[in-house]
């Protein structure tokens, strides 16, 4: 069955959605028109804003960092099999559960914004 999963940045003018079948776009909320939209490959499980300009996507083999043109930036390997992400702005830090149920952070990655 196909089932997409909607989530707002923080201040509410973009919106993501992603699907279990690979499909994410995001959408400018406010100008109601479509920034970017793309198809993997891989199922996508969980989707998060990261800061305000990256996306974080747990896939079915690592979790990936994109930009906000839907073009990948990072692999993170260091978190196999993730089920589900979320972001804590006021840290700066991504977290995630793993399919054998264990939270874990990432290695510290930089990208100068």
């Amino acid at each position: 069955s196909l089932e997409y999963r909607a989530q707002y940045s923080r201040e509410g003018r973009h919106l993501l959605l992603t699907s279990d079948l690979g499909h994410f776009c995001m959408m400018d909320w406010k100008r109601k028109s479509l920034v970017f939209e793309t198809q993997l490959s891989d199922p996508i499980r969980s989707g998060a804003f990261l800061h305000q300009r990256f996306i974080g996507l747990a896939q079915s083999a690592n979790c990936f960092i994109y930009d906000f043109e839907g073009q990948e930036v990072h692999d993170l390997v260091n978190l196999p099999e993730p089920l589900w992400l979320e972001y804590l702005p006021w840290h700066y830090l991504m977290v995630s559960v793993s399919k054998y149920g264990k939270p874990s952070t990432p290695s510290f990655w930089r990208i100068h914004l």
